[in-house]
């Protein structure tokens, strides 16, 4: 289940010597932070190719509606809200084709 579309490719973390600054007595943490977009752009790509080999469903927003984290326009979020309840069908279905 991703809140961005499928092809979305996660860029790497932008304020990673703020972060690293902050976390500095945490050194584990900020290793797993500078390699987060690669953990998260791998899983994706496994997922995706379990789903062409028809055994998960990838479920992602066909668009993100303009919609970020810190959107609150009630048009764009009712319309992402939209493609998700749509997308609830899908799982409802590949779950049925299962039994």
């Amino acid at each position: 289940l991703l809140t961005r579309p499928a092809d979305y490719i996660k860029p790497p973390q932008k304020n990673m010597p703020a972060l690293a600054a902050i976390l500095h007595r945490y050194p584990r943490i900020i290793a797993l932070l500078r390699q987060r977009h690669e953990r998260y752009n791998q899983a994706v790509r496994e997922v995706a190719q379990l789903e062409q080999n028809g055994r998960a469903l990838l479920v992602a927003p066909a668009s993100s509606c303009g919609v970020d984290t810190f959107v609150r326009d009630k048009q764009s979020l009712q319309a992402l809200y939209q493609l998700g309840y749509q997308d609830g069908r899908r799982v409802a279905e590949f779950i049925s084709a299962r039994r």
